[in-house]
């Protein structure tokens, strides 16, 4: 039988120069390099440009704040919907597959914004676009890193999910300069063209579905396999299945916290570009106070993901919440000059909350045998705080003529949303300590 690798081998020593750097680079960590592009074009133009829009296109069309931000809940509230679905589609199927059919279908939903011109036109794509964005997003993601990694996992997809920061810091100030050069009708036109030329290559070559295909193991197992002896008895070890976890009420506060979560960093973000503007600052200067959020975000991804791996999710957790709470702050003052950057320091580590603290929780709280599904099952209330975020900031606006009792409103879900999340893993660890002791 020929052997992986053999082909590759010949009198000056090519093959085994290969077979060296196989041993040394783990595959995961292209797995994690495919992530990385993938979050650079689909969340940033599924997600973190799409608020760029709201007050060019709702002067431009007669429409209010209100009633054109429903289009992105839209978007997000369908893949909420089908969550639980892709989940299971991710599961069961081979996910470069998945990648490819979802950044051409997302791709050609946002070129089919560039030609809308009613509400209803940008409601139905928008059902569309959601669709194909649930393989896309951090959901999909954190599956399969959590598939290629047992060790390390929270570091990789910190560094996967960097990616839709560093997209975000050179896009969002490109999105806003094509608005006001051009129209936005070429602005969607570019974050359609950004998926399907970044995207849709990744998943050709750079994807595998999962190590046994390479005939690997998951980066880190036989770490964990040698421990598996001392360690197999303890409680932080234990996986808890979708079915049981339904069961549980600790699942369903945790739940809710991810909701609270996903309203707070949806409802600032999408609004971070009007309410600079409304306060008398440049197109160009509010552009640049979400990319250097961005830009921090970068770092602070891999730094509350190493986080997370050295003193586990309830440290994460309480740091991230406690700079959202500031950045709230900030931007109740961000009429005084300056504070807007105050801002960006905050809200860049904040941010993490919905891309990192959310799966990393998810994996620490219930274990990895059956993440997808349950992963699935709280995306759905991210998906939902997500969507509902934005419509209720410009309903917030369009009641109060503000956006300042808004933020004190995510301050405040902020506070209680770690609070619950406290309570949950507290709860979560009694419960495993007695699946243990029962053992």
């Amino acid at each position: 039988m020929v052997r992986r690798g053999d082909c590759f081998r010949n009198e000056k020593g090519v093959g085994e120069t290969y077979m060296k750097r196989r041993k040394q680079i783990h595959y995961g960590w292209v797995i994690v390099l495919g992530s990385f592009l993938i979050a650079f074009a689909a969340i940033t133009a599924l997600t973190n440009c799409l608020g760029i829009f709201i007050k060019p296109v709702s002067e431009a069309m007669g429409f209010s704040r209100a009633e054109f931000a429903w289009y992105y809940t839209f978007i997000t509230m369908t893949t909420m919907l089908v969550s639980p679905l892709m989940g299971e589609i991710i599961q069961k199927f081979n996910y470069r597959h998945v990648v490819l059919i979802c950044s051409l279908g997302s791709g050609g939903a946002l070129l089919a914004f560039s030609q809308c011109t009613t509400l209803w036109q940008f409601r139905v794509v928008a059902v569309v676009c959601g669709v194909f964005a649930g393989g896309l997003n951090t959901m999909s993601i954190s599956c399969i890193i959590s598939r290629w990694f047992v060790r390390r996992k929270a570091t990789a997809m910190a560094i996967a999910f960097a990616g839709s920061s560093i997209g975000s810091m050179v896009f969002n100030p490109v999105i806003s300069q094509v608005i006001a050069r051009q129209s936005w009708n070429r602005a969607y036109m570019l974050l359609g063209g950004l998926i399907l030329v970044v995207n849709v290559p990744v998943s050709l070559f750079l994807l595998k579905n999962s190590p046994a295909d390479m005939g690997l193991q998951p980066y880190g197992a036989e770490e964990v396999a040698a421990e598996g002896g001392a360690k197999s008895a303890k409680a932080d070890t234990i996986s808890i299945n979708r079915m049981t976890a339904l069961r549980l009420p600790y699942f369903w506060s945790f739940a809710l916290s991810c909701f609270f979560f996903g309203l707070t960093g949806s409802g600032i973000l999408q609004h971070i570009n009007s309410y600079m503007t409304d306060l008398g600052y440049s197109v160009t200067y509010a552009a640049s106070v979400v990319s250097v959020s961005m830009a921090i975000a970068t770092a602070a991804k891999i730094l509350i993901g190493m986080l997370f791996d050295r003193f586990g999710g309830r440290v994460g957790v309480s740091v991230v919440s406690c700079f959202m709470v500031l950045a709230c702050t900030c931007l109740v003052f961000s009429g005084i000059p300056g504070v807007p950057y105050a801002f960006s320091l905050c809200y860049g580590f904040a941010y993490t909350v919905l891309s990192i603290s959310a799966p990393n929780l998810t994996a620490e709280l219930f274990g990895p045998a059956d993440y997808g599904r349950i992963y699935g099952v709280v995306v759905m209330f991210l998906s939902c705080g997500m969507s509902l975020g934005s419509p209720l900031s410009a309903m917030i606006f369009d009641a109060a003529g503000s956006y300042g009792p808004a933020w004190i409103l995510y301050g405040g879900l902020s506070v209680l949303g770690l609070s619950i999340i406290l309570l949950s893993s507290a709860g979560m660890r009694r419960y495993k300590q007695s699946l243990a002791a029962a053992t």
